[in-house]
């Protein structure tokens, strides 16, 4: 290739750490985006673990600013455009960042930094190196900023309605999510999945293995005896070690414990064959009373349908009273953990259609149709597999922006960028 054709340093490694970083401030947005409440979740941990615990209340408004920052660096990073204000606040973002899980790795307040969501856990300590390499890109981006081609350079018109493009759907996919349940369900209860299966242990099942040692002392000294060789009776028993040689069986999902007026019914519930339906809240209190008028009729329904009908709440029994008496509820109700609901589903309160032990669909319970909901519950348990939500309808706006975005860079790929003013 002749010299002059030859792309400068400057500009390779500019362009690259353009791109590298948006990969990254995309995917990052994009796997929290999916699930705002799971990002509230590990907000509310990082509060707890720094006893912050009045900012709580401010803790969803946190996760859609986290969000919305990602995304927006990542959009603009993507576009190339606002080079020096881009540059600067990918700098100040990342090195925030880098300095949170440097401090994360160094004294584990929380379990693993929720970067990438429920998507990926990786430990604080790989986090924090992950960070320290992607810093270089952030060099490179920030010393060479202006060698960035900005897509749509010479069309600002067009430029600037494909960013507000950006913005709408990064907007509309946040809402989306939280209107209704997210979008990709990366936590253990998936829709196909078998509940039954999850949390218990199957008959037959390996049980884990222990191998068994004694310990005895005599004139001062204390020894170790397998059972098969113990001492004579002029040794003092001490203690019996235990040491796990062979790890048996273990469920998805451990400490799974369904509650009726204090008596475990797990098995009596997950073992309900036919049609089952769900409603669950992590709290009573919290939920939304202007749903449930939706959720007696659900019950007057299931009952004239045949179909089992389970409310499970992490509440006392006082909130529960209370909830009773205010929404003139006649469903009984069971006692599960409250962090499990909310693994289980977002949304307060949210209902799941069981077929024969799988789950068939969940929705937010906002989504029950009012004068359609014998017809709803029909299709759902009719329906030939199950029912996950609608990936197109939540996501054709990014999708519209990636690719009017690709192809502007394309095409003016080749352009010399115009000097800084």
């Amino acid at each position: 290739m002749p010299a002059h054709n030859k792309l400068p340093f400057c500009k390779v490694s500019a362009e690259a750490s353009r791109f590298i970083l948006a990969g990254l401030l995309l995917f990052s947005g994009f796997v929290k985006a999916v699930d705002p409440w799971g990002t509230v979740f590990k907000i509310n941990d990082y509060l707890s673990a720094f006893h912050w615990e009045t900012l709580k209340p401010y803790a969803s408004v946190g996760s859609i600013a986290l969000i919305a920052t990602e995304f927006l660096l990542g959009v603009l990073l993507f576009m190339g455009i606002w080079r020096k204000f881009t540059a600067w606040a990918t700098l100040l973002f990342m090195g925030a960042m880098t300095l949170l899980t440097l401090y994360i790795a160094l004294f584990d307040p929380v379990s693993d930094c929720g970067c990438f969501g429920d998507f990926l856990k990786i430990s604080n300590t790989t986090t924090f190196v992950k960070n320290i390499l992607f810093m270089i890109p952030v060099f490179f981006l920030f010393r060479y900023k202006y060698k960035l081609t900005p897509t749509f350079q010479h069309r600002k018109t067009v430029q600037y309605s494909v960013l507000v493009l950006g913005i709408m759907a990064v907007s509309f996919f946040i809402y989306s999510n939280i209107r209704h349940l997210p979008l990709f369900d990366f936590r253990p209860y998936k829709v196909g999945r078998n509940f039954e299966a999850l949390v218990s242990i199957p008959e037959g099942a390996p049980q884990d293995k222990y191998e068994y040692t004694l310990t005895y002392k005599k004139n001062g000294e204390e020894h170790t005896f397998s059972i098969d060789s113990l001492p004579d009776d002029t040794w003092t028993y001490v203690k019996t070690n235990e040491v796990l040689v062979a790890k048996g069986y273990s469920p998805v999902v451990e400490g799974f414990e369904i509650l009726k007026d204090g008596i475990e019914v797990t098995d009596e519930i997950l073992k309900h064959k036919g049609n089952v339906i769900w409603v669950i809240s992590p709290s009573w209190k919290t939920a939304n009373p202007k749903l449930a008028p939706q959720l007696n009729e659900l019950f007057a329904l299931s009952k004239k349908m045949g179909i089992a009908f389970f409310a499970i709440s992490g509440s006392s029994q006082e909130e529960e009273a209370i909830w009773h008496r205010e929404t003139k509820a006649e469903y009984s109700t069971f006692l599960l953990d409250a962090i499990t609901i909310k693994t289980i589903a977002r949304a307060n309160p949210s209902v799941l259609f069981i077929k024969d032990g799988i789950i068939q669909c969940k929705i937010n319970a906002k989504d029950l149709s009012p004068d359609k909901m014998e017809k709803q519950i029909t299709q759902i348990f009719t329906a030939k597999k199950p029912i996950n939500e609608p990936i197109l309808p939540r996501t054709i706006l990014l999708f519209a922006w990636v690719v009017t975005t690709l192809m502007g860079y394309i095409t003016n790929m080749n352009n010399k960028v115009p000097k800084p003013i």
